[in-house]
């Protein structure tokens, strides 16, 4: 008999909820696969994303239906996978109920603390000095860093590094978090109006456009007194010439998908780059 390789399974949120990150991972995975010789499994959770349509707020399902999600991948796949990779949104106090049951298992875009599970996720400090370099190049004098409201977990790590970052080179900072357009034009007009040349930082490049989109609509004399900078840098933001610290997502994927095949619980950080924009 002729022996095939056991395939790469990839427990995913539901592919109509896919970002344009998590499709360019995934390209890098399949890219990676192909080269190793290697099936891909796709498996489309119900309980990880949940939203009624396009304009409702999203949320994670329970740790209960987690759990029995997991459960039930494992106990038809778990056997049959030569390694598994997970999507950002599993949180860690769901993994760690399976620490004898998850082989190979690699977490996506995000640090855990599961230090039996590898993880492949951006350099966060190097996006940080990215930010501080191109703030004092451009002469901004604070900085206010942006994060969405729905506790997305790469965001919230970036927001640390950078505010860290900031903290550590006495940089005048804020931390905000955007809920409604609302009451963030109303902030923007009082960071406008402050009299110091600020930089706003979007963690998320959906976050980013609508920041964007505000920002353009206020007087010029406001908003010269501003930038903005994207710190996922996709297309969505590049389009659009945002400034950008990106990543190279498809390297990400590829990356995660040979240390999940090789089985090794190691820390991968995969280097931005700087991509200037028009908007600092």
């Amino acid at each position: 008999l002729m022996e095939r390789p056991q395939p790469l399974a990839c427990l995913l949120r539901r592919l109509e909820r896919w970002t344009e990150v998590g499709r360019l991972i995934m390209q890098g995975a399949d890219e990676a696969c192909g080269a190793m010789d290697r099936a891909l499994l796709l498996v489309h959770d119900r309980a990880l994303y949940r939203q009624a349509e396009a304009t409702s707020p999203t949320r994670t399902g329970s740790d209960a239906a987690l759990t029995a999600s997991l459960e039930d991948f494992l106990l038809l796949h778990g056997e049959g996978s030569s390694g598994m990779l997970l999507d950002e949104l599993w949180p860690d106090r769901v993994l760690s109920r399976f620490r004898d049951r998850l082989r190979h298992g690699v977490v996506l875009y995000r640090s855990t603390k599961l230090r039996w599970l590898g993880q492949v996720t951006v350099d966060l400090r190097r996006t940080a000095g990215f930010v501080l370099d191109h703030a004092r190049q451009r002469g901004f004098q604070r900085i206010v860093v942006v994060d969405p409201a729905y506790g997305y977990p790469p965001s919230s790590e970036t927001v640390a590094a950078v505010v860290k970052a900031c903290a550590s080179h006495h940089l005048p900072h804020r931390k905000v978090t955007f809920r409604s357009p609302a009451p963030f034009r109303k902030m923007l007009r009082e960071v406008c109006g402050s009299g110091r040349r600020t930089l706003i930082v979007a963690t998320e490049d959906n976050l980013a456009l609508s920041i964007h989109r505000v920002r353009l609509a206020l007087p010029s004399r406001l908003r010269e007194s501003t930038g903005l900078m994207s710190t996922m840098g996709t297309g969505l933001v590049r389009d659009q010439g945002i400034t950008s610290v990106a990543a190279d997502f498809r390297a990400l994927g590829a990356a995660a998908a040979r240390l999940a095949v090789a089985g090794r619980a190691s820390r991968v950080a995969i280097a931005p780059e700087f991509c200037p924009g028009e908007t600092t």
